[in-house]
């Protein structure tokens, strides 16, 4: 798993967890988790979905970055 997962998130998005894996028509590979708006996070209603498209590295591991920040556009999965 990526160092940068679990490190602090430089864009507020804490507690990153109970992730999926989907892939799109078009062949990407997303994530989809939840995290919080703050820490220690708490199971109270204020945590989200996030989904970011992830990677690969040359030895076939994931290569995911870190949660990105709410304000980021991502394109909608192809």
């Amino acid at each position: 798993m990526s160092e940068q997962l679990l490190s602090p998130s430089i864009y507020r998005n804490y507690q990153p967890g109970h992730n999926g894996f989907f892939y799109t028509p078009g062949g990407q590979t997303w994530i989809v988790f939840h995290a919080n708006p703050s820490t220690p996070g708490t199971c109270d209603g204020n945590r989200y979905t996030m989904a970011q498209p992830i990677g690969w590295n040359s030895d076939g591991t994931p290569a995911i970055s870190p949660p990105a920040a709410l304000t980021q556009d991502i394109p909608e999965p192809v």
